[in-house]
């Protein structure tokens, strides 16, 4: 509905004599019980602006009548509606109505109501009164303001703010009439708005906590830019039913670094490029980060961490700042000595990549299952090792769309051994891809797309990329190689959702994104690079909320 109450109403009183013949003066003094004749104009739009235009000097369009009386005597009550002879066209305004009434001389005070009903009755839209010195012989002008009344509150929060960023926003505060008409000012209501914020966080607070009518300047939202914000903003006033709305910080697509020399877990937006500082970072004391060297999160968007002290860290998302892991998985049982990679698949399957022969750590030669939620001191629910696997060092795994397993070894015989979706224990692989033709090269990561490709990185600073089920001494179809790419040591991969690749570069730290499809001496659509990345030693990477 549109915007008419609250508003300036003019009443404008053209004045004659009182008694005398046609040519006779007026008394410069009339007795106080003389009336003077006058008039008043009320200006009606019919058209319908949008909800958050402010248009002053209207009345509600749904007015169908309007009480007028002068110091709490006998009203005068008029017809408004669009077709009475009271009112004419008026272009732009959609009618202007001549009220004729009659005041006393003195200082009167005047009271103007109007209804959606005939003859003052309905329900009552909006009231005001204005004060005035009558005086005979002398036109003169009354300007009364209607305050309208409050029915319903609508609450409108303006520009949305990322979570993790301080800022601020707006809140619009929208009151209706009893006919769905917008309040529009200068008047007041009916009854103030009390506002409030619930936010057990303590990030969000408003500029004010009081509207008493319309205004053109919206209510300031501040947010502190903690993590893990939900307030409710609520408006409620006398008669009225409470409105609500929720303010919640966008958690921007993100992806975590895993930083290994430093011992923490850097954040950044998917389209961070150049020296662009983290928007998170899980750090200190509480985290137990030590030399991570890979990521991977579930679909509950808890993050898993490679720890070298021979355990993974799961942290709850939003991940930030000083916080302790909600699980480990740790301790002679589970057979954790190395942990070089980590993958998680669909049902939140865990695998681990146990690397005994990588720098650093110890143990057997192993690919481990643990079953979703695994925590503590557990035995895997699958091990894939022994002398039959042709383990050397085991780098990476991942599994590809019939749920083979692939594990990239790094030995002197570089290979990606390739185990049917049932393999256990010290079983020989049912294939691999290795040979002259292959280009591989210490491979560090192995990564299957969505269309069955096999991604493999390789410490000669490449990427190979194989044809889906490839196996034996094959040739890549792509390689990503050259000055141009800045690959330095690539560590580990992952493809978002537009099948952009991210790479972390272990040796001169930085984060590659390459387009779908990449291949020959490409150049990067975003590196994040420099110190404010605080990017060292950066060894896993995963996409999380």
């Amino acid at each position: 509905m549109t915007l008419r109450l609250g508003s300036f109403v003019f009443v404008a009183f053209a004045l004659t004599a009182c008694g005398g013949g046609g040519g006779a003066s007026t008394p410069s003094a009339p007795p106080s019980h003389a009336l003077v004749a006058g008039k008043l104009v009320l200006t009606i739009a019919s058209s319908s602006p949008s909800a958050t235009a402010r248009t002053p000097k209207y009345i509600s369009p749904s007015a169908v009548s309007v009480s007028i009386s002068a110091n709490g005597q006998a009203q005068t009550i008029a017809d408004i509606s669009s077709g009475s002879p009271n009112c004419t066209p008026s272009s732009g305004a959609g009618r202007v109505c001549t009220i004729a009434l009659q005041a006393p001389v003195g200082q009167d005070t005047f009271t103007i109501a109007q209804y959606d009903g005939p003859n003052a009755t309905g329900t009552l839209l909006g009231s005001g009164t204005a004060m005035a010195d009558v005086v005979a012989g002398s036109p003169f002008l009354v300007q009364a303001v209607l305050n309208g009344v409050v029915k319903t509150i609508q609450l409108f929060l303006g520009t949305p703010l990322t979570a993790g960023v301080a800022g601020t926003t707006t809140l619009a505060v929208i009151a209706l009439d009893p006919d769905g008409n917008t309040i529009v000012g200068p008047g007041t209501y009916s009854a103030p708005i009390a506002l409030s914020v619930n936010d057990p966080s303590g990030q969000t607070t408003l500029g004010t906590s009081t509207i008493t009518g319309p205004s053109s300047v919206p209510v300031t939202v501040t947010y502190a830019g903690g993590l893990g914000t939900s307030a409710t903003i609520s408006a409620s006033a006398s008669g009225v039913t409470t409105a609500s709305v929720v303010f919640t910080p966008i958690i921007l697509a993100i992806y975590y670094v895993a930083n290994a020399n430093a011992n923490t877990l850097t954040a950044y937006p998917l389209t961070a490029n150049g020296n662009t500082a983290p928007v998170r970072t899980v750090s200190g004391g509480l985290t137990g980060l030590n030399f991570v060297t890979s990521l991977a999160n579930d679909s509950s968007g808890n993050l898993y961490v490679a720890n070298a002290a021979s355990q993974v860290e799961v942290f709850a998302p939003p991940a930030n700042g000083n916080v302790a892991p909600i699980r480990t998985i740790a301790g002679a049982n589970t057979g954790i000595t190395g942990p070089s990679n980590l993958f998680i698949d669909a049902q939140n399957t865990l695998y681990i990549a146990n690397c005994g022969a990588c720098s650093g750590f110890s143990g057997a030669e192993a690919v481990l299952e643990f079953a979703a939620g695994a925590s503590g001191n557990v035995a895997p629910i699958r091990e894939i090792t022994g002398s039959n696997t042709g383990f050397s060092a085991t780098t990476a795994v991942a599994l590809d769309g019939a749920g083979n397993m692939l594990v990239a070894d790094s030995s002197g015989n570089p290979s990606i051994f390739v185990f049917p979706a049932a393999a256990t224990g010290n079983v020989a692989p049912s294939g691999s891809i290795n040979g002259s033709n292959t280009g591989l090269n210490e491979p560090q990561c192995v990564y299957v797309d969505k269309a069955g490709e096999i991604y493999v990185c390789n410490f000669s600073n490449t990427i190979t990329v194989y044809a889906a089920g490839a196996r034996g001494n094959v040739a890549p179809i792509r390689t990503i190689a050259g000055a141009n790419t800045s690959l330095s040591y690539p560590n580990e991969i992952r493809f978002d959702a537009a099948g952009n690749m991210y790479v972390v570069n272990f040796f001169n730290n930085t984060v590659a994104v390459f387009p779908p499809n990449a291949n020959g001496n490409q150049t990067p659509l975003y590196t994040l690079t420099g110190p404010a990345t605080q990017l060292n030693g950066a060894a896993g990477i995963t996409f999380a909320p």
